[in-house]
């Protein structure tokens, strides 16, 4: 067969171009502009154990779109930094606490997630602070597990030197 290819092949191929475009230069800068927060830890969380309630505050972190969008903009603008690092990490064990509920409906994993997001937020907030050349973005990446990325900032490494 000589020609161009198949035109309902080629028709597809065009579509999955155009279509990978408009994600690269639409849809990706406007999830970054809204940042999106975790709705499921934006909100105060509260356990009755033993008499005792127990309270969280709520706490304002990235969700994973919000997450991934905030990194790519950041590699995007310090496309020639090679100092980039991500950390994951998994509560251990938090289906357990899942199994606690006070019978209000309220669950002892939702608080210990919330605690944890915001001591770990607490002590991120205060890190960015002392170190203005690194950008630090931490957010929920689903269920249990949490991702913390640092990059260098290239510009103001320099200006350091």
């Amino acid at each position: 067969m000589t020609g161009p290819l198949n035109p309902l092949i080629e028709s597809s191929r065009k579509s999955r171009i155009e279509f990978h475009k408009i994600l690269l230069e639409e849809m990706i800068p406007k999830l970054s502009e809204q940042m999106i927060y975790d709705k499921g830890l934006d909100t105060r969380r509260r356990f009755n154990f033993r008499g005792k309630t127990l309270e969280e505050k709520q706490v304002k972190i990235f969700n994973r779109s919000a997450f991934i969008a905030t990194n790519v903009d950041h590699i995007k603008n310090e496309p020639t930094s090679t100092d980039l690092a991500f950390l994951a990490f998994d509560i251990a064990g938090l289906r357990e606490a899942d199994k606690a509920e006070d019978g209000e409906g309220n669950k002892a994993a939702d608080l210990m997630l919330n605690r944890i997001a915001y001591a770990t937020n607490i002590t991120l907030e205060k890190y960015r602070k002392e170190n203005l050349d690194l950008a630090i973005s931490f957010g929920r990446y689903g269920g249990d597990e949490f991702m913390i990325s640092v990059l260098v900032l290239i510009a103001k490494k320099k200006s350091k030197a």
